[in-house]
C-alpha cells in the first residue's frame, strides 16, 4: 500500500489529480481516492487509467457502486446525544474546514439534536474552519467559546480531536478527566 499526499505550488485540485497520477504512473493495482478537491469529471478520467477506483466520504453518481461514504449527519447526532446522556449542557465546538462537507454534515446533525433536546447550539461555540487542523489543539481559544468554561467538546473531525487531545496532554489535563475516555 502506498498513501499518496499532494503538495506543492498547485492548488489543492490539481496537487490531489497530480498524486493520483503519481500512483497510477507506478503501475499501482487501485486507488482509495479521499479528497473534497477532484470533481467527478476528475474521478471518471483517473477511472480511464486506473478502472480500480473506489472514493471515500463522498458520492458520484457515475460511479456511485465505487463510492462508499458514512452518514455524517447520524454521527453528528449519535456524538450528541452521547454528551448530553452524560449531563453536559456546557459543550465547545471545533467544526474544522467550512469546505469539508462531511464536517458540515456533523455540525448539522449535532446541532439539531441539541436543539431537538432545548439547547441552543449557539451556546456551544462557533463552528471555526482552522487552516491547520493539527494545529487545533494548540490554540487554547480555539477551545474555549467566549472564554467561557465547559464540560465536553465536540470535534467535527479526527483532526481536529487529535490536535486538542495533544494540547490537553502537553499541559498535563487527562481526556476526560481520569484519563477513561471512549470514541464517539
Amino acid at each position: 500500500m502506498v498513501v499518496c499526499v499532494g503538495h506543492g505550488s498547485a492548488d489543492q485540485r490539481r496537487q490531489a489529480i497530480e498524486g493520483a497520477q503519481f500512483l497510477i504512473n507506478r503501475d499501482c493495482d487501485g486507488l482509495i481516492v479521499l479528497s473534497n478537491d477532484l470533481l467527478e469529471t476528475d474521478i471518471v478520467a483517473l477511472g480511464r487509467e486506473q478502472p480500480n477506483i473506489v472514493v471515500l466520504n463522498r458520492v458520484f453518481e457515475s460511479i456511485r457502486d465505487q463510492c462508499f461514504t458514512a452518514d455524517h449527519v447520524q454521527g453528528g447526532i449519535v456524538a450528541a446525544q452521547a454528551l448530553l446522556q452524560h449531563q453536559h449542557r456546557e459543550i465547545a465546538v471545533i467544526g474544522g474546514p467550512p469546505t469539508a462537507p462531511d464536517n458540515v454534515a456533523r455540525l448539522q446533525g449535532f446541532r439539531s439534536e441539541l436543539s431537538r433536546h432545548g439547547i441552543d447550539p449557539q451556546t456551544c461555540g462557533p463552528a471555526r474552519a482552522i487552516s491547520r487542523p493539527r494545529e487545533a489543539g494548540y490554540r487554547r481559544r480555539r477551545c474555549s467559546p467566549r472564554g467561557t468554561a465547559f464540560t465536553a467538546l465536540f470535534c467535527a473531525n479526527d483532526e481536529m480531536a487529535v490536535g486538542v487531545m495533544s494540547y490537553f496532554q502537553q499541559a498535563g489535563l487527562a481526556v476526560p478527566p481520569g484519563g477513561v475516555g471512549a470514541r464517539l
